[in-house]
C-alpha cells in the first residue's frame, strides 16, 4: 500500500465523523473509496427498519446518473442470492465471488435481470451491524473486463468497517421509527409487562444505545448477571433479538 493511500484513508475516516449532512458523507466516502478502490459503481443503502418488505432502503448511489444497477435493485430484492447476509444481522466483508462460483451467479435470475443488463459481474460488499442492529450495506461493482477485487482492496474496505458502524448507529438512534423511549417507560407499562426495577433500568441504557459493556460497569453487575436480566427481557417483551427490543413498540 503507497504511502498516499494512507493519507486518504485517514482523511476518509476523518470525514466520516465530521460530514454532519448524512447523505453527503455517505456520497463522499462513496467517491474517496473510488480512488482508493477502483470500481464501475458504488452505493450505500441503509437498513429498512419499517414494515415495507425490504431490507434495505435510501440508496446513496457514486457517480449519480440515470443508469445504474442500484436505481432498480429493490425490484429484484428478492431474488438477490446474498441478501441472507444481511438477514443474518452479522457485520461481514465480502467478495461475491467467495460465495457463489461464476458459473452458479450466471444462470440466476438476479444476474440475469440487474447484473448482466448493466454490464456488472464482481460486487464487493460490506454489511454493517452494530450492537444487533442492521445498519446498511454498503457495494463496490465491476465488470468482467476490470476483474475481480483483490485481497488488499478488501482489506482496505475492512479498514473503514469500526468507523462507518459507529457513525450509522448514532444515525439510527436519532432517526430510528418511533420505538419506546425511556420517557414512556411509565408505572403502567412497567406493570403491564412485569419488569423489575433492575430490568427497567437496562431496558432504558439499552433504548439509550449504551452498550452491554458499558451497562454492566454502569450498574456495578457481571456481564453474565447483564446477560440473564436481558434474557428475562425478551422473554417478557416476546422479542428474540437486541435489534427487536429497538424496535418494540407497546401494543
Amino acid at each position: 500500500m503507497r504511502n498516499n493511500d494512507f493519507l486518504l484513508i485517514n482523511d476518509i475516516i476523518h470525514r466520516i465523523y465530521t460530514l454532519s449532512d448524512f447523505d453527503q458523507m455517505r456520497e463522499t466516502f462513496l467517491s474517496f473509496v473510488a480512488v482508493l478502490i477502483p470500481n464501475q459503481e458504488s452505493s450505500i443503502f441503509l437498513s429498512d427498519h419499517t414494515n415495507s418488505g425490504h431490507l434495505i432502503c435510501d440508496p446513496v448511489i457514486f457517480p449519480g446518473g440515470d443508469s445504474s444497477a442500484e436505481k432498480d435493485y429493490l425490484q429484484f430484492e428478492n431474488l438477490d442470492y446474498t441478501r441472507w447476509v444481511m438477514m443474518s444481522h452479522k457485520c461481514m466483508i465480502f467478495r461475491e465471488s467467495d460465495l457463489i462460483s461464476d458459473e452458479e451467479r450466471s444462470k440466476t435470475d438476479f444476474f440475469k435481470n440487474l447484473m448482466a443488463p448493466n454490464n456488472i459481474y464482481y460486487s464487493l460488499q460490506l454489511v454493517l451491524v452494530y450492537q444487533e442492529v442492521s445498519l446498511g450495506v454498503v457495494t463496490l461493482y465491476r465488470s468482467k473486463e476490470t476483474g475481480d477485487f483483490t485481497d488488499e482492496e478488501v482489506f482496505i474496505l475492512d479498514s473503514f468497517k469500526e468507523h462507518l458502524n459507529y457513525r450509522f448507529y448514532q444515525y439510527y438512534l436519532n432517526h430510528s421509527p418511533s420505538n419506546v423511549l425511556p420517557s414512556q417507560l411509565d408505572d403502567l407499562f412497567i406493570e403491564k409487562y412485569h419488569l423489575t426495577k433492575r430490568e427497567k433500568e437496562i431496558l432504558v441504557l439499552t433504548l439509550d444505545g449504551v452498550s452491554n459493556n458499558a451497562i454492566s460497569d454502569k450498574l456495578s453487575i457481571s456481564p453474565h448477571t447483564l446477560k440473564k436480566h436481558m434474557q428475562n427481557l425478551y422473554r417478557k417483551l416476546n422479542v428474540t433479538t437486541k435489534w427487536e427490543l429497538l424496535q418494540f413498540k407497546d401494543k
